[in-house]
């Protein structure tokens, strides 16, 4: 299946030529993708995430997080 644009929430069969591909990013690559991230940018994902959580548990759906979040550093 492949993503033919941005707003492609179908998608369709076939090999990805030129079409969007996706990586799952973790760890320290995670880290540097968010450290390049605006500060303004990033606060508002970290609410959206918040509120995501929020609306599961009032659905009674258990969330992915447990409402901690790891500290960043902040660079030197």
């Amino acid at each position: 299946m492949v993503q033919v644009g941005g707003q492609d929430a179908k998608g369709r069969e076939g090999e990805p030529q030129g079409y969007i591909t996706a990586q799952v990013v973790t760890g320290r690559l995670e880290e540097i993708y968010w450290e390049k991230v605006p500060e303004k940018i990033r606060m508002a994902a970290i609410r959206r995430i918040h509120q995501q959580d929020a609306a599961a548990i009032g659905r009674g759906v258990p969330g992915p997080s447990d409402g901690k979040r790891k500290k960043r550093k902040k660079p030197s």
